[in-house]
């Protein structure tokens, strides 16, 4: 059982945004990579169903929330950069002042993620934040491990 859910929590940390087959309440990303992390690993923990119907109603809301400050989809923002740069009124003050722009809307979804992730913790009881700990914990030390084992790359000769 704790390898599948080793497993579980290195392919979270490898691919939060992946559309694979997830466990129960895994939102494909919930709208960004660290909320999606956070969920993944969440799902691992025999919840109620109380809490996880509000972690689905923070998660619901932050998606919401997320979609609102998203730029309208005719802005995308490597399109934008682009055809700015490749325009004739291309000034470095016009690129930084849409790249801030940019940056802005990234800073607003910064805090409706930490929101969000503040209600998944406070649902949580004490006992499954110390299981979440001790998942990171072993997790972290095999990787380590693994990474301390892997034989030397050598060059090709």
């Amino acid at each position: 059982m704790k390898s599948a859910m080793w497993f579980a929590l290195a392919g979270t940390l490898l691919l939060p945004s992946t559309g694979f087959s997830q466990p129960r309440g895994f939102r494909e990303g919930a709208g960004h990579p660290v909320l999606g992390t956070v969920l993944m690993a969440v799902s691992l923990l025999d919840l109620s169903d109380a809490q996880q119907a509000e972690i689905d109603r923070v998660v619901d809301n932050a998606r919401a929330r997320l979609e609102e400050l998203s730029a309208p989809p005719d802005a995308d923002d490597e399109t934008g950069f682009m055809e700015y740069f490749c325009s004739r009124e291309f000034t470095a003050r016009g690129m930084e002042s849409m790249m801030n722009e940019r940056l802005d809307r990234m800073r607003l979804a910064n805090g409706v993620v930490a929101e969000a992730l503040a209600g998944v913790h406070r649902t949580l009881t004490p006992a499954q934040l110390d299981e979440l700990q001790s998942i990171h914990g072993e997790h972290r030390e095999r990787m380590r491990n693994r990474l301390m084992n892997r034989p030397a790359h050598r060059g090709s000769h």
